[in-house]
């Protein structure tokens, strides 16, 4: 376990080539923390709003936007106007995150995050996923994850494992260093 842990801790700060950027992960916890219910003015709601919640987070945490089309998952931005697919929806999100930007590295086990990390699921193990959360709090034998669309704050992950034995979940270690 120890040498996993150094692995994933080194993963973690993996630089990404020609971009210097940084991501704090207890900022993106924290506004994750401050916004579940109270949504944040600055930003539009969606009827399925949990990937713009966990961009808004993970845009608190610091990774830059990059601009392009908006509909191509190379590219993750919001203004006041529109924003990408990869903002909001989740599979993009997922094609941003791990494999246009590398932001992030796809872990064995949910229960290796830490906090301010993404989890993503396929409910129904169909290859699509449906839903993304973040983790806001963490203990020694259990993650919490917190996320919109149903407003809930720090839900274990164990009772949302138990009520969807099927799921396939996809954690996303979130890197320091891009």
């Amino acid at each position: 376990m120890d040498k996993e842990i150094r692995l994933m801790d080194s993963l973690k700060t993996a630089s990404i080539p020609g971009i210097q950027a940084t991501f704090n992960h207890t900022k993106a916890r924290d506004y994750a923390l401050k916004y579940w219910k109270n949504y944040n003015s600055k930003y539009r709601k969606f009827d399925n709003d949990c990937t713009n919640f966990i961009s808004q987070a993970m845009d608190a945490g610091g990774w830059t936007h990059v601009s392009g089309f908006y509909r191509d998952s190379k590219y993750w931005w919001y203004n006041f106007l529109n924003q990408t697919w990869s903002w909001v929806g989740v599979p993009y999100w997922h094609d941003f995150a791990n494999k246009h930007s590398k932001r992030t590295i796809i872990l064995s086990s949910p229960r290796n995050l830490w906090e301010g990390e993404v989890l993503q699921v396929d409910f129904t193990n169909n290859g699509s996923k449906d839903h993304t959360m973040i983790v806001t709090k963490k203990t020694s034998s259990e993650i919490y994850l917190t996320y919109h669309t149903n407003d809930t704050l720090n839900r274990s992950f164990a009772s949302i494992s138990v009520a969807y034995p099927k799921a396939k979940w996809v954690p996303h270690l979130v890197k320091t260093t891009f």
